[in-house]
């Protein structure tokens, strides 16, 4: 089952059993991911689009719990936490540090430069791993 399929499940059993946080976040998330299919020329947005604006709602849940911190909203900061794991849930399983470096030292072994070892570390492991860890052991192990 696709991401974007999850999601939709995800979505309606939420609305079912009348999870209001979750069916609320879910819907929204949808809602972004079709707009940026129909941006991009799609029908249905892919899954490293999807990967991304879960991040970036990600990136968001952390600002508002940064924020809510002085907060005396007890609800509003559970209600936070909640939509971070429910997001959480959604992303693929992130490579380690030494997975990564496992990978890197493969592409240096293999003759390729910086260019053709992202291309294909993009590639073949979309939103699993984090750039800036991923361009660091680059320049060190290439």
């Amino acid at each position: 089952m696709t991401l974007i399929a999850t999601i939709k499940l995800e979505q309606l059993n939420a609305r079912k059993s009348r999870n209001t946080v979750e069916a609320a976040l879910l819907t929204t998330l949808l809602g972004e991911l079709q707009t940026l299919a129909k941006n991009s020329g799609r029908e249905e947005p892919t899954e490293a689009q999807a990967v991304e604006v879960i991040k970036k709602f990600l990136k968001n849940n952390g600002v508002a719990q940064a924020a809510a911190s002085s907060s005396q909203n007890q609800e509003y900061k559970e209600e936070l936490e909640v939509e971070r794991l429910i997001l959480q849930s959604f992303l693929p399983k992130q490579l380690s540090e030494a997975e990564l470096r496992v990978l890197i030292q493969d592409f240096a072994d293999q003759g390729k430069d910086i260019g053709d070892a992202m291309k294909s570390l993009k590639t073949q492991f979309a939103g699993q791993y984090d750039g800036g860890l991923a361009s660091k052991l680059m320049k060190e192990l290439l």
